[in-house]
């Protein structure tokens, strides 16, 4: 929506309409928010010193309903709750390098804001953004106003995906006719990705076998 020229309310209030017209649609289960969407080129990321050397943290921020929409599981404390604004759900991967000796839950966290939140949950590892890095850490936290020109919509269906493309973008299509929207699946986005690993490995063996030529 920023793309688009919308503020931060106009935004807002696009984004309550379409969640609203989105939970209407056949099939569709759940419906969430978020600034980086899983697989996408968005990432928003910061520097935090662990085991002496700096480790980039994956920041999401989303809204109350993000890990239950992507099945994320919450292994221990409570995920974030409307006006929830000090609270952060870390992942079990973050929790255990940040804090190794202690228990997570309460501890203050301060990382890319200038105030510190509490952690209040220990999500399940997702790997949204770095499938290469099993160890990937993540932190969750609700989106303010503000953001909301920046933030993606996530459906979840109890049909096929690509039966509902129509429906949402004729949804979306209905609050502002000048804004097409760009749907995405996302079992796409993973094959596209596993194929561009697949043509990396691909040309990097080329590479050997020219090189073992060679000598």
């Amino acid at each position: 929506l920023a793309e688009h020229g919308y503020s931060a309310p106009r935004a807002r209030a696009y984004l309550d309409d379409l969640e609203s017209r989105l939970r209407a649609v056949a099939g569709v289960l759940s419906v969430t928010r978020t600034s980086t969407p899983p697989l996408g080129g968005a990432r928003i990321t910061a520097s935090l010193e662990i085991e002496g050397r700096k480790r980039d943290v994956h920041i999401h921020q989303v809204d109350p309903a993000y890990l239950q929409t992507m099945e994320i599981p919450l292994l221990r404390g409570r995920g974030l709750m409307a006006g929830d604004t000090a609270g952060v759900v870390v992942s079990e991967s973050l929790a255990r390098k940040r804090w190794p000796n202690q228990d997570p839950l309460g501890q203050p966290f301060q990382v890319g804001q200038p105030t510190p939140l509490t952690v209040v949950g220990i999500a399940g590892n997702a790997r949204s953004l770095a499938l290469q890095d099993p160890d990937a850490m993540e932190l969750y936290r609700l989106a303010s106003a503000a953001e909301s020109p920046g933030m993606a919509m996530m459906v979840r269906t109890s049909v096929p995906s690509e039966t509902v493309v129509a429906a949402v973008g004729a949804a979306a299509k209905g609050i502002d006719p000048n804004l097409t929207p760009r749907i995405l699946l996302l079992k796409d986005q993973f094959q596209q990705r596993i194929l561009d690993v697949e043509q990396g490995a691909l040309a990097a063996s080329l590479l050997g076998v020219i090189a073992l030529i060679v000598a």
